[in-house]
């Protein structure tokens, strides 16, 4: 490795950032990731064999994520999103307000029972859908689905892929992370809701139109109906393998395949159709940022930031939590919530021995609190916004990353504090 000083690496990721937030050229956030793993390799920060590792390491979250798209894709094609919108739109009997508050309880409900990329992938399509029937402003609804992807995927371990990274690692127990995360995430949802019911009540309207809805025949009822079927077996086979230990990834890749079929025997579709509409930016994204965390974590300047964060706990239960919750959030809004995720798990366990074991306890679920509701101060702090960014974009909605910033600098650090203060009362009350 070439004996560059760390600063350079600093300089690489400012270049890497800036092209992701500022898109000149209107380049994707896949390129500028790729820019900046290029550069860290360049600068020597990083070597062959770490391109390796890296993609070792990502392999099985990157044909997740493939496979959730596919599987978006189709049911989209079969005119699911469609019928779900027009579903949803009525049970708000022409009342905007309870429209969004539907919008909210799917965004949450999803999120928990198979996780946030989820969320992002199959409610956005569907928000879309109705919004456009109803002549609705997008703007509060779109962000509702990528904020509650993030906001309620503190539930379960299996909500977010950051939760099973700390849980595995840290070898936590389920029904500690149940009654734990449990308060937590229902003051962050609340907190959520009510902040944009508040920032958008000028835009949402109370009345709607229901009669704009089309009302129109299903294209291929049969390709339909199969295609509901088969996501709702993805569903329940993401809750049951996951209850077996069954990684995530394999249940996504089999179901891929399973609706791939039913595509192709009910309605022609075949790969050359779906390939080319998978955001492969996303993917490129979650490589090139891991390898420039990975130049970040050689040169020493993000092992440096993880540990200092972790040596400012101790003092006192109710500091550590906000600290390694804040300080988690910060650093995932920086450079994904995932690299970040394994980074305050490494930082933790190197200070673990000056920490009272009653407060380490607790610190990991901060750090699943901080990859969780933290990364909504950026449109890369995680996988799901980015996942959802791609979506409203290729739908023709342009939303900027300062107009997103905006809206997460009003909301995310109240939900934070929200969430710690919940832990530090429920840990508290029946651990201490």
């Amino acid at each position: 490795m070439l004996n560059t000083p760390p600063i350079f690496a600093l300089l690489a990721f400012l270049v890497t950032f800036l092209l992701m937030m500022l898109r000149p050229f209107k380049i994707t956030e896949g390129t500028a990731g790729l820019v900046g793993a290029l550069l860290m390799f360049l600068l020597g920060f990083i070597r062959f064999v770490d391109i390796k590792i890296i993609l070792d390491q990502t392999g099985n979250l990157l044909i997740m994520l493939f496979s959730m798209m596919v599987i978006s894709l189709i049911v989209e094609e079969a005119g699911f999103f469609r019928w779900f919108a027009s579903l949803a739109a009525n049970k708000a009997q022409g009342n905007g307000k309870k429209l969004f508050l539907n919008t909210f309880l799917l965004g949450l409900a999803v999120t928990t029972v198979i996780s946030n990329d989820a969320t992002a992938l199959i409610i956005t399509p569907i928000v879309w859908e109705y919004t456009h029937l109803l002549n609705l402003d997008p703007l509060p609804f779109l962000l509702t689905c990528t904020f509650i992807a993030d906001t309620a995927s503190l539930s379960l371990p299996v909500s977010n892929l950051t939760n099973i990274l700390v849980y595995e690692s840290m070898g936590l127990k389920f029904w500690d992370y149940i009654i734990l995360m449990f308060f937590p995430n229902l003051v962050a949802s609340m907190i959520n809701y009510l902040v944009f019911a508040w920032l958008f009540r000028k835009r949402i309207p109370h009345y709607i139109d229901q009669s704009l809805l089309i009302k129109e025949p299903i294209a291929n009822p049969r390709y339909f109906k199969l295609a509901t079927w088969g996501l709702l077996t993805i569903t329940l086979g993401y809750v049951i393998g996951s209850a077996f230990g069954l990684p995530l990834w394999v249940i996504a890749f089999l179901g891929a395949i399973y609706m791939c079929l039913i595509a192709y025997y009910t309605n022609k579709t075949s790969l050359k159709t779906i390939l080319p509409q998978v955001s492969w930016s996303v993917l490129l994204f979650v490589t090139g940022m891991f390898l420039v965390v990975k130049g970040l974590e050689n040169s020493g300047l993000m092992t440096s930031f993880s540990t200092a964060i972790a040596n400012l706990t101790g003092k006192g239960l109710f500091n550590s939590i906000l600290t390694v919750t804040f300080g988690t959030a910060l650093g995932a809004n920086v450079v994904n919530n995932v690299p970040m995720d394994m980074l305050m798990v490494s930082g933790l366990q190197k200070v673990k021995p000056f920490i009272e074991p009653k407060i380490f306890a607790v610190l990991p679920y901060s750090v699943i609190m901080g990859a969780g509701l933290g990364p909504n101060f950026t449109v890369i702090g995680s996988l799901a916004t980015m996942l959802w960014l791609n979506l409203v974009r290729k739908k023709g909605y342009e939303i900027t990353a300062l107009q997103y910033s905006f809206f997460g600098l009003l909301t995310a650090p109240l939900m934070i504090f929200g969430a710690s203060l919940a832990l530090y009362l429920i840990y508290n009350w029946l651990y201490i």
